[in-house]
């Protein structure tokens, strides 16, 4: 009975390790050195692409190796830092705005400029500066025209009092 319990515990080891041999990872940065050993001090095999994957060979428990995994790729085998490998394929551009680049350059707004900005604090709306110009463009050369006229007290203090009725 020990002996049959001895096997099933050695099948068990062996199929275990079979399993983690076989685990695939995905390289998740732009590109992944694939070293001789388990450093960047040992010569480079091959550059790895983002997307790529390998097969795990052994994940060393050593805590200077542990860094590092063990893997075969194509007809190498080799190192490659462990942060740089996922156990899912590396995602896409993700983009929360909808629409190609053309479509979002014409929608982009642009920063206003200073003249939109002075008739925007006085009050004047896009709708009135339309209707300022014959055709149907702002016509900033009338708002500068009116800024440059000058108003003496004594015109606003007739003003006024015409305006209270006095």
């Amino acid at each position: 009975m020990k002996q049959r319990h001895i096997w099933v515990f050695i099948i068990l080891a062996i199929v275990q390790t079979t399993v983690s041999a076989e685990q695939v990872l995905y390289v998740q940065s732009a590109k992944a050195n694939l070293m001789t050993g388990p450093g960047f001090d040992t010569k480079l095999i091959r550059v790895l692409e983002k997307g790529e994957s390998v097969t795990v060979v052994q994940q060393p428990g050593t805590k200077e190796k542990a860094r590092w995994i063990q893997v075969h790729y194509q007809s190498s085998d080799g190192w490659v830092a462990k942060l740089l490998l996922a156990n899912q394929p590396p995602m896409d551009k993700v983009s929360i705005l909808k629409g190609n680049e053309e479509q979002l350059e014409k929608s982009t707004r642009r920063r206003a400029s200073s003249n939109v900005t002075a008739a925007a604090t006085r009050g004047l709306r896009n709708e009135d500066r339309t209707r300022m110009s014959n055709s149907g463009q702002p016509d900033y050369n009338q708002l500068q025209e009116m800024e440059a006229v000058e108003v003496k007290e004594a015109e606003v203090r007739e003003f006024h009092k015409e305006g209270l009725g006095q």
